[in-house]
């Protein structure tokens, strides 16, 4: 639950949505001004209480908002946008900066890019599957995390690659062109990912924990940092780091 009251909240609000007013006055970025004014607007519109079920439903008002303010960058860091919401905030990168990434860890973008590597090298003689484990208030699953270790390590690989989610209903051998993905939802996990690549009699396996959310709402105030100056144009962490 995320909400608009405490000074505690002022990372965890940077963290699921940031918009910054950028050379306005030499280097200084408006970042968190830019965070409180869109808080204030949600606050209008009855949303003053923030759910992080609610979060991917304010993707409109945050880039009208950037809009209005003559293209500030926006800064977009939550998982659950639909197809075509992510189609929305591409067309809107078309004519104002936008930053968006479904993780804003360091560590997991260096898990994507050695996974990459990995099936790069491994080719489809391993087997690839990707578990992730999240608190149990997490609504979406699989998660956006282990989406985008999915889609990295596809855009690699031969061929058309299959998303498996669901083995139970399959009564049948896995193909080579699988990606596996597995959700475990319990307790206070603040996201654990895990990618294995099986082969004939070994398993290599590559996996990144969180240990607290703070290391998102700090790679989303570096990305709002990052974007300080920015042309229009969609940019993420691969960019950034």
């Amino acid at each position: 639950m995320l909400r608009q009251d405490g000074p505690r909240h002022t990372a965890a609000r940077r963290g699921a949505h940031g918009l910054h007013d950028c050379g306005r006055r030499g280097s200084f970025c408006g970042f968190h001004r830019g965070v409180s004014r869109l808080y204030e607007y949600c606050g209008r519109s009855g949303r003053g209480r923030r759910d992080h079920r609610l979060l991917p439903s304010l993707l409109t008002p945050i880039l009208s908002y950037a809009a209005q303010k003559g293209g500030i960058p926006a800064v977009l860091c939550t998982t659950g946008y639909s197809a075509e919401q992510v189609e929305a905030l591409k067309t809107a990168a078309q004519t104002q900066p936008v930053f968006y990434s479904r993780n804003m860890s360091l560590g997991i973008n260096l898990l994507i890019e050695l996974s990459k590597k990995a099936a790069k090298v491994l080719g489809d003689q391993f087997n690839i599957e990707i578990i992730e484990k999240h608190h149990n208030q997490k609504i979406d699953a699989p998660s956006g995390t282990a989406l985008m270790l999915a889609d990295a390590i596809a855009s690699v690989r031969d061929g058309e690659t299959q998303y498996v989610y669901d083995r139970h209903a399959q009564r049948k051998k896995r193909e080579k062109s699988e990606i596996g993905l597995h959700a475990v939802r319990g307790g206070t996990i603040v996201g654990e990912h895990e990618v294995v690549f099986a082969g004939n009699h070994e398993v290599i396996t590559l996996s990144h924990s969180a240990q607290s959310k703070e290391l998102f709402a700090t790679g989303a105030v570096n990305a709002a940092v990052y974007m300080c100056g920015k042309g229009p144009g969609l940019y993420d962490m691969s960019d950034m780091i």
